[in-house]
């Protein structure tokens, strides 16, 4: 049976109606995302963006840098997509509030979750120019009671942002070397560039003790040090500082704990011989 004898869909059918035509760039794609004014347009879209075989990497890196644009704030209240020049209107602010739901949750099918499972494809990101866009999306507040990481979303958490939770205890695992591997270690100047963030990141998960692991005091960055110990005296956070490592284990921090054993284990007779 050749293709002109095979069954064919009728003239009516709903997919009969439907453009032919493909983007596979992301300008022509970004250009629809302009000039869509419609709520369901849009929608449509960031679904489609994820199915683009782009295949410049400058493409690649586009789509990245506007989805985590797009997710930002993305568990906020929809009066925080409001207008600045018209008057607010709630419909208006909760489907801004939804797109920026379904890009968060776009990054997490496509870019977390995959980082998760695949070594190589976390290497990639920690090793390329996104990470400092990565690490400041997932910014630590340091203001609030207890350091958290709002683009992570309240409790309960979704399962999108379990996976964001998982991939960034492998990003902090990867970057500060908790386990070492001959075939992923981030570059010198990364390994130090970014310490704090990491030991900031462990923070607010509850993940301090992470750093107890092995050999990790000989091999902290001196900004994973300074981070920790910021931590530890509580001169990053809400309350008012504890003045020394030794108040601060008493009030239970783990910072301050964490902290201390690391200095103990390294063999210094103070933590004020600390780094």
């Amino acid at each position: 049976m050749n293709d002109d004898q095979r069954p064919a869909a009728p003239p009516d059918h709903p997919a009969m109606r439907s453009c032919v035509d493909d983007v596979e760039e992301w300008d022509p794609w970004f250009d629809l995302w302009i000039k869509a004014t419609t709520f369901i347009a849009r929608v449509g879209l960031i679904h489609a963006a994820w199915n683009l075989e782009l295949q410049l990497a400058s493409d690649r890196d586009e789509r990245l840098r506007f989805f985590l644009q797009l997710a930002d704030h993305w568990w906020a209240d929809p009066h925080y997509f409001r207008p600045a020049d018209r008057e607010f209107v709630w419909e208006v602010g909760d489907r801004r509030k939804q797109l920026a739901t379904l890009g968060f949750k776009g990054l997490a099918k496509h870019v977390f979750k995959p980082a998760i499972e695949d070594t190589r494809s976390l290497h990639a990101l920690a090793s390329s120019e996104h990470l400092p866009r990565i690490l400041d999306f997932f910014a630590v507040d340091l203001t609030a009671p207890g350091p958290r990481i709002p683009n992570l979303g309240w409790s309960p958490p979704i399962i999108q942002a379990r996976w964001a939770r998982d991939f960034l205890l492998a990003l902090t695992s990867y970057g500060l070397v908790i386990n070492p591997s001959a075939d992923f270690r981030p570059p010198p100047s990364r390994f130090e560039l970014y310490g704090d963030d990491y030991v900031f990141v462990l923070a607010a998960l509850g993940e301090l003790d992470r750093l107890l692991s092995g050999d990790m005091y000989n091999r902290l960055p001196q900004s994973a040090w300074q981070g920790l110990r910021q931590l530890a005296l509580g001169e990053l956070g809400y309350d008012e500082p504890h003045g020394s490592t030794t108040l601060a284990v008493r009030a239970g921090s783990q910072a301050a704990a964490v902290y201390t054993i690391l200095g103990i284990r390294r063999g210094a007779l103070s933590v004020r011989q600390l780094p």
